[in-house]
């Protein structure tokens, strides 16, 4: 890697601090916050922005280029497993949120909007949630009661089954209303 001039200050910085510059600067510090941070806590004055923007170039840019790649490989193989098996990986994905949920709360300054954004999307996976648990359960209570109708009402429906000249829709249609009733569009 050439360094040019400008990045050349931030460049020779001890590995610590170069490293501490890149992670700020990865995580989105303005380069006006980090030429405040790098003056009080390296001692090392910057005279312009620019020489941030040189750093991040030749600092930052490949080793974001190099966690994209990472996430790239990452994302490749979780589609790989999610295809296996949907569930494990949704369980994966909301695991994910929690921790990350976790991590924004506990940080020194947490980003709020953040924070907010992801409670917003766990709070969605819960209501989902909790959607599915009462379709399913709805769905055992019709079928339940529509069982129950049936064993009340097998003696007809045995006439109906036995009805030759019918074929199964017109069957099928006499079942229906004789365990359900007129259907809602039909009524007056």
């Amino acid at each position: 890697m050439r360094k040019t001039p400008a990045a050349a200050l931030l460049l020779n910085l001890p590995e610590e601090q170069r490293a501490k510059l890149a992670d700020w600067l990865l995580n989105g510090m303005p380069y006006h916050q980090a030429k405040m941070l790098v003056a009080k806590e390296f001692g090392v004055e910057v005279r312009s922005l620019s020489t941030f923007s040189s750093f991040w170039q030749e600092a930052c840019l490949p080793h974001l280029l190099m966690r994209r790649r990472q996430m790239l490989r990452s994302a490749a193989a979780r589609t790989g497993e999610a295809l296996d098996d949907p569930t494990g990986f949704d369980e994966a994905t909301i695991d994910a949120l929690k921790q990350k949920a976790y991590e924004l709360a506990e940080a020194p300054e947490p980003k709020t909007n953040d924070l907010r954004t992801v409670m917003l999307l766990l709070v969605r996976y819960r209501d989902q949630q909790l959607k599915g648990e009462r379709l399913a359960f709805d769905r055992e209570k019709h079928e339940f009661d529509a069982a129950k109708k049936c064993m009340e009402k097998r003696e007809e429906l045995q006439k109906i089954h036995q009805e030759n000249p019918l074929d199964d829709d017109v069957k099928l249609e006499k079942v229906r209303r004789l365990l359900f009733g007129i259907p809602p569009n039909e009524r007056h």
